[in-house]
């Protein structure tokens, strides 16, 4: 991943940098982590006190541009968003295993799951018709 500084500027009201990057990288657009990880890394700042601020990849292409902004403190971090904080500084959670569904357990195909359903509906539509019919023999009657 090649990182580019597009813009580097003071923002002294409130004691931080604002820093705009261009990543080039190939394959898909890497996740939001891996790419602070690494703009954090090759521009040798503080991973506590960046917040990544917004990745915007045009279609097609094998680049990026990304706003980040680096504080001085952790007091002047307040002013961001709780809901950026937490995306920035989430851990990285292990993937839950999957639930193995009661079907797949025992083993069923999709095609008897799929026969399954079919015969669950057909009783339905068999039900309804009885109900429909006996409704219009007690109309029939108080006729």
């Amino acid at each position: 991943m090649r990182i580019e500084i597009i813009e580097k500027r003071e923002n002294p009201l409130l004691n931080r940098k604002e820093i705009q990057v261009k990543i080039l990288y190939e394959g898909r657009t890497p996740d939001f982590l891996k790419i602070k990880e690494e703009i954090v890394k090759k521009l040798k700042l503080n991973n506590n006190l960046t917040v990544l601020n917004s990745i915007e990849t045009e279609f097609g292409k094998k680049s990026s541009n990304c706003y980040l902004k680096v504080y001085k403190d952790e007091e002047s971090m307040k002013v961001e968003p709780e809901h950026r904080l937490k995306k920035n500084f989430e851990e990285e959670k292990p993937k839950e295993e999957e639930t193995i569904d009661e079907d797949e357990k025992k083993g069923a195909t999709d095609e008897e799951k799929r026969d399954e359903m079919t015969e669950e509906q057909n009783k339905k539509g068999s039900e309804d018709k009885e109900v429909e019919t006996k409704k219009k023999s007690e109309d029939d009657k108080n006729e």
